[in-house]
């Protein structure tokens, strides 16, 4: 098996368009206008998700160099569902368990960059 020394001229364009997309989605971030800073990253992505269909040993490149330079930021959530349990009394003599159900989301954004 040889190894592959170079890229069809259409990979090649789709890089470029991929890299220029996120250059330009860096540019925007910069200049502080982050929502068409996410739209240019996305479309970089989704060029980058249909390398992959390709060749998902360059995709894998590719993503690995931008979330190095960029970082990546992780969001977790976790969910609790419980109940709370209250008696009615009157006069000391229970007269009532009403029970309510509660839900707490907890939300937590962490920035990771590799190095």
């Amino acid at each position: 098996m040889e190894e592959i020394t170079s890229l069809p001229n259409s990979l090649r364009e789709q890089i470029a368009s991929a890299q220029n997309l996120l250059a330009k989605s860096q540019q925007a971030e910069q200049s502080g206008n982050t929502e068409l800073a996410l739209i240019r990253a996305e479309q970089g992505m989704k060029i980058i998700a249909n390398i992959a269909c390709a060749s998902p040993e360059l995709a894998a490149v590719l993503l690995g160099a931008q979330i190095g330079h960029s970082g990546i930021q992780i969001e977790e959530t976790h969910h609790e569902d419980s109940y709370e349990v209250i008696e009615q009394k009157f006069w000391g003599i229970h007269i009532g368990t009403f029970v309510y159900p509660t839900h707490k989301t907890i939300r937590t954004f962490r920035n990771v960059k590799l190095i």
